[in-house]
């Protein structure tokens, strides 16, 4: 009887809250003085946390140091919805881990940030008066 009230109370519960970042899967190749993949996948954790349908992606991205100030990134993002590759330039290596981050983000889950399916659009304010005739 126990057993089964402990069951009962578990199925009462419901499923835990699925992590929508460990959908993702991530290949991150870049130097040590980069941000590590740790650090890309805690962006992208903050980026989709309450995502509804994430999208399981593959995330491949190759960070190297042409010259000072000078870091490329060549991307590769595939999951159901698209596949694509993408090759980015900037002047630091986490700028280039905060852009893999954004880009997985929209690919785990592409409508993040829509207004919701039922949620009427947003009111409009009325035009401002005109200002009262001046008298001549």
């Amino acid at each position: 009887m126990l057993s089964f009230l402990a069951a009962l109370i578990v199925m009462s519960l419901g499923p835990a809250e699925a992590d929508p970042a460990e959908t993702m899967e991530l290949i991150w190749v870049a130097p040590p003085e980069c941000p590590s993949a740790e650090d890309v996948r805690t962006d992208v954790r903050a980026l989709v946390a309450g995502a509804q349908n994430p999208q399981p992606t593959k995330i491949s991205a190759t960070v190297s140091g042409a010259e000072p100030g000078r870091w490329t990134l060549e991307l590769d993002v595939e999951n159901a919805l698209l596949s694509g590759h993408r090759a980015l330039e900037a002047e630091t290596c986490a700028d280039l881990a905060h852009a893999t981050a954004m880009v997985a983000a929209i690919a785990i889950d592409p409508f993040s940030g829509a207004p919701p399916q039922d949620a009427p659009p947003p009111e409009s304010s009325p035009p401002p008066e005109p200002p009262p005739p001046t008298p001549v």
